[in-house]
Parts: C-alpha cells; structure tokens; sequence
C-alpha cells in the first residue's frame, strides 16, 4: 500500500513558498496567497452542498487514512446519486481513477461489485464499461512499469523497450479517446 501520511501541512500559503529557488527567479515569481484548509476535521454532517462537492470532499479528506475502504463504503450512496446526473458517470470515473492511484489496498472488482450494488438499474452497465476501462488502463500501467524496469535492469534493449512502451501509450490514449458511457452513446 502506499503510505498515507498524516503529517501536518508545513508549507506556507505564500506561492512562492512553494517555488524552489524562488529568490533566484525574483520579480518573476507571481505573489499570492492560496487559501489551505484542512478537511480532516470536518465532520460527515458538516459536509454539505452540491453531489460532487461533497464527494470530493469526503474522498480528499479520507483519502490516506488507513480505514479509507470503511470510508469508502459510507461514501456509495454518493456514488449512486451521482450516477443519476449528466456527466455523473465521468465524475465517477475520474474520482474512482484517483482512489486507485493513491490506495493500492482498494480492490477495484470488490468496489464494481459495491457500485452496482447501490446503482439505479439502468446504470449498472455504465459502471461495468468504467470499472473495465480501469482495469484494463490498471494492466497497461503495470505492464508499462515492468518494460521500465526490464530496461533499467538491462535485460531488454532500449529499442524494443521503446518500441512497447509507444504501443502501450497508444492504447492508453486509445482507452483514454473511449470516454462516456455505453448509455451515452
């Protein structure tokens, strides 16, 4: 799993904080302040507003605790109201894309079956065609990361490695040009 931190935000709120070297750069340096809030210590009542405020809100403040799944599981009700709007599949799948990058401890079949377990009926195919989209995207990344170590590790040539890592980044891209839903289109 990759490690959830529960460290305390150290940076300043000034932009050029954040910019290394910032006093090299001088007056090139754009001067403002960003506005830091700490959501952890909000509770579930204290989170209202619109659908996908809300479960943004509820997926970044729980995002690196460990009991991040028992989360989760609160957060599907959520997930299916959701569903019911427009571009809600599209949300779906970009806050479902985030949770798989940074929680390797949450199993995505586990997660397609909890989904379809609270969707709206004519929904469950739109979650099926996300959650395939993503595992298929999941075993392009992984094989992407075994070619980069088989290179690094000299056991395969950087022409070939080339060769299957362009191939790979084409079906990401291809898989990235599917957008939508099957209801969708």
């Amino acid at each position: 799993m990759k490690s959830p931190t529960t460290e305390k935000w150290t940076t300043g709120t000034q932009f050029q904080d954040m910019i290394e070297g910032s006093d090299l750069f001088g007056e090139y340096v754009p001067k403002f302040r960003y506005i830091l809030k700490d959501l952890s210590k909000f509770t579930d009542a204290d989170i209202k507003g619109i659908i996908t405020v809300r479960l943004f809100v509820h997926v970044m403040r729980r995002i690196f605790q460990p009991d991040f799944g028992k989360h989760f599981d609160r957060m599907l009700p959520l997930f299916a109201e959701l569903s019911q709007k427009q571009t809600g599949m599209e949300y779906l799948e970009t806050v479902l894309r985030y949770v798989y990058d940074v929680r390797d401890d949450m199993d995505p079949e586990e997660t397609e079956t909890k989904l379809i377990q609270v969707m709206d009926e004519t929904r469950r195919e739109d979650i099926m065609t996300v959650a395939e989209k993503l595992r298929k995207e999941g075993e392009i990344r992984g094989k992407i990361e075994t070619y980069k170590e088989l290179l690094a590790s000299g056991l395969l040539s950087k022409e070939m490695v080339g060769q299957k890592l362009a191939e790979l980044e084409q079906k990401l891209r291809e898989l990235a040009g599917q957008g939508g839903t099957a209801a969708e289109h």
